[in-house]
């Protein structure tokens, strides 16, 4: 694994909707030596900058209440002992238009979701050097079926970073979380089928969150899928739904085992597994 590059300790206000995202920021980011303090939303962030000084301020864009784009605005006008340390985006958005978008809204620096171990030490000393992030590669296009199931080198950077205690709450809270938006994607499906303009909108919000929870979590597949069927239009839905369950459903034992130390013998099967359907 690549050495990340040193940087200060830092006092971190980190605002994620998503309680398991939030967790596993929180857990990769403490691991790293930094001390990090948690806020729900844009709102629930500002009313922590006002209690207490932070080096650095990480604000989701996306969040119910008040987003990341409207938090950093209020934090930049506001008179307080935060009102100039850097703020970073993070986003599961993060193509090279909306990048720029974000540096022109006033964002010292982008993180894309899920984060990494370095993730954040890399961004940190580009923007102490000045230096413009790097933009991501383009979106891969490969068809679901040659993704792997899991991204093992996120499940290997989360069992190093939490205890079998921090881990097992990480994956409860991540499939609850789902279980809730699932209901969601239920529910607004028929309609969404029908290419209804609400329950549309309602249907893509929810993989969204399905999709940002699994990628941080190490679900490659559903992350992979959840991307595709966001943007699907209605036409496209109903085969990208079926692969975006099955991906779920196969998902879920084979990380329980590779967070519980098994991570060889799931890798091992996952390759044997592919190479019987390629012969």
């Amino acid at each position: 694994m690549t050495q990340a590059p040193s940087t200060p300790k830092l006092k971190i206000l980190l605002a994620d909707d998503n309680d398991a995202n939030r967790l596993i920021a929180r857990t990769i980011l403490e691991r790293a030596g930094h001390n990090v303090t948690t806020a729900q939303n844009g709102s629930h962030a500002l009313s922590l900058a006002k209690l207490a000084s932070f080096d650095l301020i990480i604000l989701d864009i996306m969040m119910p209440v008040m987003d990341g784009m409207r938090a950093l605005r209020q934090l930049r006008r506001d008179k307080s002992s935060n009102s100039d340390v850097p703020i970073f985006a993070l986003t599961a958005y993060c193509s090279a238009e909306d990048k720029q978008r974000y540096f022109l809204a006033g964002f010292d620096s982008v993180l894309s979701k899920p984060l990494r171990t370095g993730d954040l030490e890399n961004a940190y000393i580009r923007h102490k050097d000045k230096r413009v992030s790097p933009l991501l590669d383009t979106v891969d296009v490969r068809t679901s079926a040659n993704v792997p199931l899991l991204d093992y080198e996120m499940i290997e950077q989360l069992s190093e970073a939490g205890s079998a205690e921090r881990l097992s709450d990480i994956q409860k809270r991540f499939w609850d979380s789902v279980q809730i938006k699932c209901e969601i994607i239920k529910d607004s499906l028929p309609e969404a089928l029908r290419g209804d303009g609400h329950f549309l909108s309602q249907f893509r919000r929810a993989v969204h969150a399905v999709k940002g929870a699994g990628g941080a979590i190490g679900l490659a597949r559903v992350s992979h899928i959840g991307r595709e069927l966001q943007n699907a239009p209605p036409e496209d839905i109903a085969p990208l739904m079926i692969a975006f369950a099955d991906a779920l459903s196969q998902s879920r034992p084979e990380l329980t085992a590779a967070l519980n130390g098994d991570i060889d013998l799931v890798r091992s099967r996952e390759l044997n597994t592919s190479v019987q359907m390629s012969g």
